[in-house]
């Protein structure tokens, strides 16, 4: 699974809770391992909070594949839907389609280096697969269409291993036998 499909998959496998960011990492990290590993799927559906799955990130970028000049990622999760916020370092971007490059110079020149990023969609998991539908996106503080966004991930995730990138426009398989999620205010809910 490339990097940005585990990002985007994490929010489906994750209400605030009182614990240090490491103990809520570490609940996340076994949640996820005994899923993995688990010979069979669990019966009841597994819950995770965005306070676990914010602080996973943040705990494990490299292993996530995060790029450098990812920072400050958080998710919050509602009905049907998430949000997702980022700084990113701008000048740190590789394979900016040229039909991009316009909107990405502007907002270096307003915002320096790191510029707030907002994605805002809908996300439908069913059968075994997955679908986010991109609602809004903007790059400090300015609309970015959809399209264009579509364009910069695929072009940004090319590997050997995904020689056209990752299309957020095609459903995808969602990871280790999740049948199905349900997004609720604060928390996601994975079945099997």
């Amino acid at each position: 699974m490339s990097p940005l499909a585990s990002l985007l998959l994490l929010p489906l496998l994750a209400v605030f809770q009182a614990e240090p960011a490491s103990e809520l990492a570490a609940g996340l990290e076994r949640k996820l391992r005994s899923i993995v590993q688990g010979a069979a799927p669990p019966a009841e559906p597994v819950r995770i909070s965005e306070a676990e799955l914010n602080a996973y990130i943040e705990q494990a970028r490299e292993e996530l594949g995060l790029p450098p000049g990812v920072t400050e990622v958080a998710i919050t999760f509602k009905p049907g839907g998430l949000l997702a916020r980022a700084r990113i370092e701008l000048a740190r971007l590789e394979g900016v389609p040229e039909s991009m490059a316009g909107i990405v110079e502007g907002a270096r020149l307003l915002a320096g280096s790191g510029v707030p990023v907002e994605v805002e969609g809908r996300f439908r998991a069913s059968s075994g697969f997955g679908k986010l539908d991109l609602e809004r996106v903007s790059v400090a503080s300015m609309s970015v269409p959809i399209e264009r966004v579509v364009e910069l991930v695929a072009s940004s995730t090319r590997s050997r291993r995904y020689p056209h990138g990752f299309d957020l426009r095609t459903p995808f398989r969602l990871p280790h036998a999740i049948e199905r999620v349900e997004l609720r205010s604060g928390a996601a809910l994975l079945s099997f």
